[in-house]
Parts: structure tokens; sequence; C-alpha cells
């Protein structure tokens, strides 16, 4: 049983479910399950808390920006905004590269999926694409869910306003090109300073 609706702002201490599975940033005691922080109420498949404030910890499947660190033979390194480096192996997977046969040097910025997360958060990435050109934000990891929102729909909406091709990566990190760079660049901002208030998605439609 649920108290608590999908991407309700919750507090320590808050009963979110009863006979639910837990989480992240929850606790339970008995059946049922209390949110450990301040953040934002996830209600899937488990009952999660996502914190809005912090840093980007890796998980299995996000679509992350970074840039390559080092390259060492089979393997290269990505700062992927976070203080667990991604490691690109191709005997790691088949999917090493977006483009088969494709180099990379220091310097490149990379779109990547994390395709596994160990027990010490060691970070294997693969699939990657290369990006040129275009502009580059970031914003708080924590605020990323938002600017996405469900089923992609506050994405969209800034996408449709701004004209602008736009990859959100789950790292906080954001590109940017065509369109109307500088709006897009102030919705999503706007987001970000506004993630926990509700009638987010009118506010922004009403936005000239």
């Amino acid at each position: 049983m649920l108290y608590v609706n999908d991407r309700d702002i919750v507090i320590p201490g808050q009963l979110l479910a009863e006979n639910e599975r837990q989480g992240e940033n929850c606790m339970k005691e008995n059946s049922k399950i209390y949110s450990k922080i301040y953040g934002m109420a996830m209600t899937g498949n488990v009952i999660d808390v996502i914190s809005l404030k912090g840093v980007y910890v890796p998980r299995r499947d996000d679509v992350v920006i970074g840039v390559i660190t080092g390259v060492r033979g089979s393997a290269c390194f990505v700062n992927i905004n976070s203080p667990y480096e991604g490691v690109m192996i191709s005997e790691k997977s088949n999917d090493f590269n977006h483009k088969p046969g494709e180099s990379y040097v220091v310097g490149d910025t990379v779109s990547v999926i994390v395709m596994d997360v160990d027990e010490v958060k060691k970070t294997y990435v693969a699939r990657a694409f290369k990006i040129f050109g275009g502009n580059f934000i970031k914003i708080n990891p924590k605020r990323v869910p938002r600017v996405i929102g469900k089923n992609k729909s506050m994405l969209n909406l800034i996408k449709e306003k701004s004209k602008s091709r736009i990859i959100v990566g789950q790292n906080g990190v954001i590109w940017i090109s065509d369109g109307n760079v500088e709006k897009a660049i102030e919705i999503i901002n706007f987001v970000e300073d506004n993630a926990y208030k509700s009638g987010l998605t009118d506010k922004v439609s009403a936005m000239q």
C-alpha cells in the first residue's frame, strides 16, 4: 500500500508505504517504509527517495555525458561528473562503440551508457557516441528527473519551445545545439530552481 504519490516531496521519517519493496534512502520497520531524507519519492517496482542535493552516483542503464581522460590499450577512461570514473573496455561489451572502428583520444566528449556498476562502484560504460559542437551546461544530477519529466514530457516541452536538440545526461551534464540555445538554458535553469514545486509543467508552458 502506498501513502505517497510518485514524485511527491517527502521529509525524513515520513511514512511512504507498507508491504512494498524498500529502495534507496528509505528505512523499513516491520512492514512499513519511511523516508530517511528530504527528497522526491519514486514509486516504481521499489520505493526510492531521490535526494534533491548531492552528487551523481552511477546506475546501470543511465545515459551520461563525459569526457575521455585517458586511453590505455583497449581501455578508455571517462570523466562522468562523478566521484566514480567510467571505464570503457572492449572486452566488457560487444557494444563498445556506437560506430564500429571509431577511436577516441583524450578530450573527446562522448555520450555513453552505464553497462555495469560493481560492488565498489567501479563503473563500466559502453556504446560511446562522440559529441561535436553545441553547448554544455551542468545541473544538479538530482534534478535531472524533473528536467526529463514523466515519459520525457518536460524534455519534449523544452525542445518544442526552444527548437533545440538536447541530450540530458543522468549525471547532470546537458548538451544543447541548434535552435534558441539561450531559451533552452533559461528553461532548464528554471526547472532546476523550481524542481520541488508543483504545477511546473504549466509554468514552463506559460513561459514566453
